[in-house]
């Protein structure tokens, strides 16, 4: 999926007709992250060989990457946003939110390291609302006061894909030259962060005890026992 999303924003990126693109989900949610049978419930052997819990290549953070023309991208989300569903809805310019959408920053809970979404929900809606749901793992929605600014629009669920059309109308109004200049600043700003949370981010923690009885838990549905190690 993740492949097939950045061809398809290297395509929006190479088409000089359009200027402003909206990613949205179907069925019942935006997303619901990474598949934890298929691409957590592996050895420590396994994910050293793919180069860690993503194929090569196909990290949500990827999906941007290489857009020469800096054109805006509104996230219409809706049902719930989890894990790799929530960082794909940070790194898009604008963020739409139907009432009642769930987000989850999922990492810490299955022991994962938690830096880059930290430091990207720290721009967004503050430091301390950032620890709060990933130190906690818990859910959130859009329209929690907590979580002001988070989210560019709340809209009505039955309208929020109309809300985002309607943002995107708003935003096309302006000369793309000059909306660009601004995609460009925070996609500068966003490397800086991302910058920041490398050099501070464990990679060790996907190959840890914690990790792994995380993931069978999960898989088991039953409570996790862990040992810090």
């Amino acid at each position: 999926m993740v492949t097939e999303l950045r061809s398809a924003f290297d395509r929006f990126d190479d088409d000089g007709e359009a200027w402003c693109a909206i990613v949205s989900g179907t069925g019942r949610a935006f997303s619901s992250g990474a598949d934890v049978r298929q691409r957590q419930d592996r050895t420590s052997e396994e994910i050293t060989k793919l180069g860690g819990l993503h194929a090569r290549g196909a990290s949500i953070r990827e999906v941007l990457a290489g857009q020469t023309r800096m054109k805006p991208v509104v996230a219409a989300v809706h049902g719930y946003a989890l894990g790799a569903g929530l960082k794909l809805s940070l790194y898009c310019d604008q963020l739409v939110a139907a009432e009642g959408t769930q987000f989850q920053a999922t990492e810490v809970s299955r022991g994962l390291d938690c830096t880059d979404v930290w430091f990207m929900l720290c721009d967004r809606a503050g430091s301390q609302f950032a620890s709060d749901v990933c130190m906690t793992g818990r859910r959130w929605q859009a329209e929690e006061p907590a979580a002001a600014g988070f989210a560019t629009r709340i809209a009505p669920a039955e309208n929020y894909l109309t809300v985002a059309e309607e943002l995107a109308a708003q935003i096309l109004t302006n000369p793309p030259l000059a909306v660009r200049s601004v995609v460009r600043a925070r996609r500068l700003r966003l490397a800086e962060l991302e910058l920041a949370s490398r050099r501070q981010a464990d990679r060790s923690l996907a190959h840890s005890g914690d990790f792994r009885e995380s993931v069978k838990a999960y898989l088991e549905k039953r409570v996790p026992v862990y040992r810090g190690q």
